[in-house]
């Protein structure tokens, strides 16, 4: 089926064309392993292009596109960590990610479409507020209808070919890594070197741990990699804060008996030995509970029932604070006094479909026609705000 390419593709390939400096491409969203898209081009039928993609026959510059990483674990690299650095919106793993493969133009297309799943896993708004707050990420033109180009300037120029004075030599291969931790400590390197990060090549191919990795002691079972060892949680790495490091780790969180709080600890991957143990009391019995470490997305949710252990995995900073924060649940029912949530359709729109919300004295009421429609509601807005109820703590 013949699909006619909207007029503004044509003007931004005109832009691209014009470019004489090197750099790569990165589009976005992120949003799809398989690497099919689908575009919505007419609101009414949300009929559009639906293949593997057309960018790159008018875009002379090389283009991050999943069609050309394909079938193989290693190209994938760049997706896997393109995709964490947005979905955790990290700006400075965003800023890592352009500089490691030379990213220098960004292209936003907000008529890509996903059939039949929730459009908020396109993360719009959320991605055009991580690039506003992204140094030296600017907007350097808009097509209209959704279609923007935004321009990096890396802190190094970069070049096809490019001389380094100093490069490190590193033992360890980051592919199936959400982020590449060498490259954001060390940043240009070499594989083939004696030098290890814990935690990195610690599984084969299909994610399952290798065996020169598991120890076997009495009743228990370790990880137990060579390059884990002494007290520091990052052995022989400079914690100066001149240069910072993340690595993954395991917290447990345990909500004790009554009133008398929570327990935050983190033990040592081989030896079991606790590293860091904080309790935090003044959380009464009967609150439901959320937290987040170092505003990592994983976060941990305990109900108003829940008691005993639980875990959740983040990252640690080497070099740099690391903050846990602790939320209790607002008692009562939200108010409906200000702001009511996001309206927006929960299901996909076919045709003629229309959805709207009426405020009432008491509430509101939510019609659609064609569709389901919702109202999303911030989860701030059902968190305690105050200074006694939602409390960061550095460690």
């Amino acid at each position: 089926m013949r699909v006619d390419i909207p007029k503004r593709y044509f003007e931004m390939f005109k832009y691209f064309n014009s470019q004489n400096v090197y750099g790569r491409v990165a589009d976005f969203p992120v949003h799809s392993f398989w690497g099919w898209v689908y575009y919505d081009w007419d609101p009414a039928t949300r009929l559009g292009y639906q293949g593997a993609g057309f960018l790159w026959f008018g875009i002379k510059q090389p283009l991050m596109d999943r069609e050309f990483d394909r079938w193989n674990l290693l190209n994938e690299q760049y997706y896997r960590e393109m995709s964490y650095a947005v979905y955790s919106r990290d700006s400075e793993l965003l800023t890592d990610v352009l500089d490691k493969y030379k990213i220098r133009w960004l292209l936003l297309d907000e008529s890509v479409m996903i059939p039949a799943a929730d459009s908020k896993q396109l993360f719009y708004p959320e991605i055009k507020k991580l690039f506003t707050e992204t140094q030296k990420i600017v907007l350097n033109r808009d097509f209209g209808q959704g279609l923007a180009v935004y321009e990096y300037t890396p802190v190094q120029s970069i070049s096809r070919v490019e001389t380094f004075d100093t490069f490190y030599p590193v033992g360890d291969v980051v592919y199936k890594e959400p982020y590449d931790t060498v490259y954001s400590y060390y940043n240009p390197y070499i594989s083939g070197g004696e030098e290890s990060f814990p935690y990195v090549g610690l599984t084969n191919t299909d994610e399952t741990i290798k065996e020169e990795y598991i120890q076997e002691r009495g009743d228990f079972t370790f990880i137990d990699p060579k390059f884990i060892t002494g007290d520091a949680i990052l052995s022989g790495k400079d914690e100066s804060g001149e240069k910072s490091v993340r690595v993954p780790l395991t917290a447990t969180f345990e909500r004790l008996p009554g009133d008398t709080g929570l327990v935050f600890s983190v033990n040592h991957i081989s030896s079991g030995e606790e590293l860091v143990r904080t309790v935090f009391d003044g959380i009464k019995s009967g609150s439901a509970v959320a937290m987040s470490i170092n505003n990592d997305p994983r976060g941990l949710f305990l109900n108003s029932f829940e008691y005993g252990k639980k875990e959740v995995s983040f990252y640690y900073n080497i070099g740099a604070p690391n903050n846990l924060d602790i939320y209790t649940l607002k008692q009562g029912d939200v108010s409906v006094a200000g702001s009511i949530g996001e309206l927006e359709p929960c299901s996909d729109l076919y045709g003629q479909s229309s959805y709207e919300v009426e405020r009432l004295e008491d509430g509101f009421t939510l019609t659609g026609s064609g569709l389901k429609a919702c109202l999303t509601l911030p989860v701030a807005s059902v968190l305690e705000g105050d200074a006694e109820s939602g409390v960061s703590h550095p460690y």
